[in-house]
């Protein structure tokens, strides 16, 4: 299917058969070695459970870089679990708050924030860029944020955006997690408020937000529900400009 915004606007094939690509996905057998990071393998996609045993193992056999804590618990009763990643050389460094697979069956979400752990991880003492900036800062990293979405987006329907919660008024089942913050919308889900209560306790401490979305290869600021420039829009947009360079080639070296 194609969709063409206007007549004179150029389209092409991006995947042929949608089809065989999904069931691809779910003939997976994911190999492990567990005497290293090769362990997991970074190049499929993991359910919740194997995940979250990825995270609990990151957090035993890395302990110099990686805390893990809960900040609460989901409406179907998982545990929401963060890693904090960083050198712990003290207590009081900046940080970036970065959260993926917000909606459910955006699977590619997650598996960055694996990606992004074991990069972190594989490099820090051979990356001078690394080194410096785990030393410099602290990322707690929320690898699935809709933790039930993303289970039932394994069990029961791949296309499953939302959370699983139920409405008494309605026969409805889940909220978009992205739609729920307390900006224009009631903050209603345990996973939203979770999130946001640890991010208003530690405000001062935290200096950037990073949510990783498919399907598109765009950077997106504030705000997206309104036509307004943010306070800060200068501070944005200049690292959005380099990212921006980088992503089309034009700086070789950064």
């Amino acid at each position: 299917m194609l969709y063409v915004i206007e007549p004179w606007a150029k389209d092409w094939v991006l995947i042929k058969n949608l089809q065989e690509e999904i069931e691809k996905q779910s003939n997976q057998t994911p190999v492990r070695n567990r005497r290293s990071l090769s362990w997991h393998n970074y190049e499929v996609y993991h359910s919740l459970e194997e995940i979250q045993d990825w995270m609990y193992r990151m957090n035993k056999t890395h302990r110099d870089l990686i805390s893990m804590f809960s900040i609460g618990k989901s409406y179907e009763g998982r545990p929401l679990l963060v890693l904090k990643l960083g050198s712990k050389t003290r207590t009081n460094k900046k940080a970036v708050w970065i959260d993926c697979g917000i909606h459910a069956r955006e699977w590619i979400g997650p598996a960055f924030c694996q990606w992004f752990v074991k990069e972190a991880i594989e490099t820090y003492q051979r990356d001078p860029a690394m080194k410096q900036m785990l030393n410099q800062l602290y990322f707690y990293i929320m690898p699935v944020f809709n933790v039930d979405g993303y289970h039932y987006s394994w069990t029961d329907d791949r296309f499953w955006r939302k959370t699983r919660s139920k409405h008494s008024r309605f026969h409805c089942y889940g909220v978009d997690a992205n739609r729920n913050w307390r900006v224009k919308w009631c903050e209603s889900e345990p996973e939203v408020k979770a999130a946001a209560l640890f991010i208003r306790q530690h405000r001062k401490q935290i200096k950037a937000y990073l949510s990783f979305h498919a399907y598109a290869q765009m950077l997106l600021y504030p705000y997206s529900y309104k036509y307004a420039t943010i306070p800060n829009f200068n501070c944005v947009v200049s690292p959005q400009k380099v990212l921006h360079k980088c992503a089309s080639g034009d700086l070789r070296d950064v």
